[in-house]
């Protein structure tokens, strides 16, 4: 009787199911990689089809908060030790490309990140929209960056608000600064970066932002990189041409030196060019009215070095504006130069030259 129940309980247990971690072995640092996707990348004619990223390790069941559905659709998961399915909480849009991405911020069981996101591009019609916008965000602290695209900008009238709106298009940024959003149909787009550090899709009165300096045209051909600014500077780290830095009595022993150069510009406008001096970790110290074909100067600078970028001041205040919320106001174009100076203590670094076209 005895052997009888216990191969009664081996046959049971044998036919379970259960996805357990494999143990015991050489630790394993390599980076999980995603082995199968559900359907395959580039699929069409799929109605309401269930998503599937399958992997060669186990994964962390937090894996669900680094997947990105856009146009922006509910979903729901279920995990699977090495593998993970989303399905939709609502009826797909008829003849509309979707994109699932799978981001970097997600670990395996050992603790180690990713190297690069994954994403599925799907249609629910016959054709795949193979439009992009692309680029790069600025800002002091990357973290937490999103960037928010609204489709059919053209449409949007005086009553816009992006604080009110969630944006069907959302993306983290890359840790690099970097971003792409896919699977774009034709069409003109209002684009904008902020730190959701709260998760609710909405750029808050106290989260850093900035919007880009105009809509972004789409076409299935080509789409222009796009640079946005993010987050005011704080004002205790800014200082106008009209107010050098000095040695104090805190600093009894610092030795300032200054830069000269030249600008130039082929672009036609009615508005003056402002150069922004900057630390290498973004702190701005120093804005410069620039002026094409003519001699620039900046003196009163602590020795280190320096990053020189470029903005249209459009409003004269001499001051990089980031855009508005409501009423909704493009920023200032922006151009990053990556021109990098070294300051020497008592010494003009001369023969700068700052060029945008």
């Amino acid at each position: 009787m005895f052997i009888h129940y216990s191969l009664i309980l081996v046959i049971v247990l044998s036919g379970c199911a259960l996805k357990i971690a494999p143990s015991g072995g050489p630790a394993n640092t390599a980076p999980t990689r995603v082995l199968e996707v559900f359907p395959a990348s580039g699929s069409v004619n799929q109605e309401q089809p269930e998503i599937r990223f399958v992997f060669d390790d186990y994964v962390d069941r937090s894996i669900r908060n680094s997947i990105t559905v856009m146009p922006k659709t509910p979903f729901v998961t279920t995990y699977d030790g090495d593998a993970i399915s989303i399905s939709f909480s609502q009826q797909l849009l008829p003849s509309t490309t979707y994109s699932v991405t799978l981001g970097t911020s997600w670990r395996n069981l050992r603790g180690i990140e990713p190297t690069q996101a994954t994403t599925i591009i799907f249609s629910t019609g016959p054709v795949i929209d193979t439009g992009t916008i692309s680029g790069r965000v600025v800002a002091e602290n990357l973290s937490n960056l999103v960037v928010a695209a609204f489709p059919r900008a053209d449409t949007l009238d005086s009553a816009f608000n992006s604080m009110k709106a969630i944006a069907p298009y959302q993306i983290q940024i890359g840790s690099d600064g970097t971003f792409s959003i896919k699977g774009l149909a034709n069409g003109l787009f209002r684009v904008l970066a902020f730190n959701d550090s709260n998760m609710n899709g909405l750029p808050d009165f106290t989260e850093q932002f900035g919007i880009a300096s105009g809509d972004v045209s789409v076409t299935q051909e080509h789409t222009d990189s796009l640079l946005i600014v993010v987050g005011p500077a704080p004002a205790d780290t800014t200082v106008s041409l009209e107010t050098p830095i000095h040695a104090d009595s805190a600093n009894p022993d610092i030795r300032l030196g200054s830069v000269r150069g030249e600008f130039t510009s082929h672009r036609i406008t009615n508005y003056t060019y402002v150069a922004r001096i900057h630390s290498v970790s973004n702190k701005i110290v120093r804005t410069v009215k620039l002026i094409s074909g003519n001699t620039w100067y900046a003196d009163s600078l602590a020795p280190g070095d320096y990053i020189i970028d470029v903005f249209e001041d459009r409003n004269g205040n001499a001051s990089y504006d980031y855009g508005s919320h409501y009423p909704f106001v493009h920023s200032e174009p922006f151009f990053k130069t990556n021109i990098l100076v070294t300051i020497r203590p008592r010494w003009t670094t001369e023969g700068v030259l700052v060029s945008i076209e």
